[in-house]
């Protein structure tokens, strides 16, 4: 008899772990996990932030990019909803800050 999909349920819906103070390229996690969340602390003057689903801070490619936003789009996100961004996104190899520059300062919630 086929199987529906599986009901599970997370202790943490928000991710168990936090990266914070995030000021430059850096491995949040080396191995498969979930990024649940990106708080904004500060969206700088010039730059960019670059997430990639990496067990290391190089070989970013648009193949593996989660998610990339400008110091100006930070901006935006801070004014409009606090710099809160949830994306609950599995990541398959890991989770790397690949750009952080410009004076963003970011924090990460993943499990």
């Amino acid at each position: 008899m086929p199987q529906g999909p599986i009901s599970v349920f997370s202790q943490y819906a928000g991710g168990s772990k936090s990266s914070i103070n995030i000021t430059a390229a850096a491995v949040v996690k080396a191995a498969p996990g979930c990024l649940y969340r990106i708080v904004i602390q500060a969206a700088g003057t010039s730059g960019t932030l670059t997430i990639s689903d990496l067990a290391t801070t190089s070989g970013a490619a648009a193949a593996n990019q989660i998610i990339s936003l400008t110091s100006a789009q930070l901006t935006t996100l801070i004014g409009n909803n606090g710099g809160v961004v949830t994306l609950e996104w599995p990541c398959q190899t890991g989770i790397a800050v690949t750009t952080c520059s410009g004076g963003i300062v970011a924090n990460v919630a993943y499990s």
